[in-house]
């Protein structure tokens, strides 16, 4: 029951969605599976009212689409999403990167 519009453009699919709840959760897995090549976009047009969002790997791209005024607190719930997976990563990232400390004299 949910509309995906599946487009291929070169190497790269694109996915156009309706449901914010699975745009959200395709949004999640795109990072964890490549977080620093990860990225998204927003775009807002005035003049039409309409509210893009696009997440891309540069493998696999999705957007999710609303003309819907009330929609755009979506927009900081995405922003939320992408602060708290990368602030996570970064912590664990670098702190499994850090060499031991060695005891003894400073």
């Amino acid at each position: 029951f949910f509309s995906f519009l599946v487009k291929l453009v070169g190497s790269v699919s694109t996915m156009y969605t309706s449901d914010w709840e699975s745009f959200l959760e395709a949004a999640k897995s795109i990072f964890v599976d490549n977080p620093t090549r990860t990225r998204y976009v927003m775009k807002y047009r005035h003049c039409d009212s309409k509210l893009v969002l696009k997440v891309t790997d540069d493998t696999t791209c999705i957007k999710y689409k609303s003309d819907q005024i009330s929609e755009l607190k979506h927009l900081e719930e995405l922003n939320q999403l992408f602060f708290r997976l990368t602030t996570n990563r970064t912590t664990t990232e670098s702190l499994a990167s850090q060499p031991p400390r060695k005891k003894g004299k400073r």
